[in-house]
């Protein structure tokens, strides 16, 4: 789905490492015949970045959630880039939590990309919401589309390592526990 039209100005928001409804969706959307077509999925892949972050889980969908915010921000009458930047720094932080329908949190901070000024993405620890690895959530979304697509199980081992090592230039894993790291992330593509 195209971005701009998927999220509207002026929100920032990163889908692929912050909405768990929105990734699975891709992936049931993205048709992969080959090797070329893998090397560039796991080009799209780079957009969740290195690091921790934080996963929503719920049934809300982007656009509701987007909604809410730009109703909230609208209420609070900060709907411009300058009264919003005050309203943030006005607790000496340089964010703000709002709580939208389902009881999650959302961090709101400034953006970074011009006519993109708030920047959203789950809060820590936030109810619908687990903290992962990139890497976990890389392997994990790799992982299924390589099932859909070639085959497999997501329980096999060597499938992951192939995986982690041809593509994502990642060490091996040993073993995938269901409950925890990349065995929790890709349970929750299996389950949800």
């Amino acid at each position: 789905m195209d971005y701009e039209e998927l999220i509207p100005k002026p929100i920032l928001f990163n889908c692929w490492k912050h909405h768990l409804g929105f990734i699975k969706v891709e992936l049931n959307t993205i048709k992969a015949k080959d090797e070329k077509d893998i090397k560039d999925f796991v080009k799209k892949l780079n957009i969740m970045g290195n690091s921790l972050s934080d996963l929503y889980t719920g049934l809300m969908s982007v656009q509701q959630i987007i909604n809410y915010i730009i109703k909230n921000i609208n209420e609070l009458n900060v709907n411009d880039e300058n009264s919003y930047k005050v309203w943030l720094h006005n607790e000496n932080r340089d964010y703000k939590i709002i709580k939208v329908s389902d009881d999650s949190t959302w961090t709101l901070r400034h953006g970074n990309e011009k006519k993109r000024y708030i920047h959203i993405h789950p809060a820590r620890y936030s109810i619908h919401t687990v903290r992962v690895k990139s890497i976990s959530l890389k392997t994990a979304s790799l992982l299924i589309l390589w099932i859909k697509n070639f085959g497999g199980a997501t329980e096999d081992i060597k499938l992951i390592n192939q995986l982690r090592f041809n593509y994502l230039e990642a060490s091996p894993v040993k073993t995938v526990f269901p409950n925890s790291g990349l065995g929790k992330i890709i349970e929750l593509f299996v389950d949800s």
